[in-house]
């Protein structure tokens, strides 16, 4: 999951923690194991401790490296 546009906070996938992120951290990106996921709807929890606009959870298939 790419974590642009989110300032620091903490992440869950049905109910398992993925971990926590910061924009100023080394965390670029949050990987959901796929034994996590479930074949029906999954559950995202956000909590962003400092950031109260609005922004998108975008999922992809391939690693998110930025340098």
């Amino acid at each position: 999951m790419d974590l642009s546009g989110w300032t620091k906070g903490v992440m869950w996938v049905n109910a398992h923690n993925l971990g926590r992120y910061w924009k100023i951290g080394a965390q670029q990106a949050l990987f959901v194991p796929g034994c996590w996921l479930w074949k029906s709807e999954n559950v995202i929890e956000v909590l962003e401790l400092e950031n109260a606009g609005t922004a998108t959870i975008p999922g992809g298939t391939q690693p998110i490296w930025k340098k």
